[in-house]
């Protein structure tokens, strides 16, 4: 669906195993990646965590798409992907 947010910072809450991970695309309202937001930039999170950060080659914040209508894409291998939220790094 499409969502709007506020917060700067998009965090996962992802629990994988030891191979697993995943990697998060942002998308137009038409569906098509956002330069900058593609898989092919995201770099995986990998670990066990509440609040992990997701980044994008060096680029780990989303403050330029707040209030945008956008999607988000998850790719995931053995991870089990509970929650996701974004925030002002507080």
């Amino acid at each position: 669906p499409l969502i709007t947010f506020s917060g700067r910072d998009l965090k996962l809450n992802a629990d994988c195993s030891a191979m697993g991970e995943v990697w998060v695309e942002v998308r137009d309202e038409r569906n098509h990646p956002i330069a900058g937001y593609t898989l092919a930039e995201s770099i995986s999170v990998d670990r066990n965590q509440i609040a992990a950060p997701v980044v994008w080659n060096g680029r780990d914040n989303v403050g330029e798409l707040v209030g945008r209508p956008v999607r988000l894409h998850f790719k995931a291998r053995a991870c089990k992907l509970y929650a996701f939220h974004f925030d002002n790094g507080t």
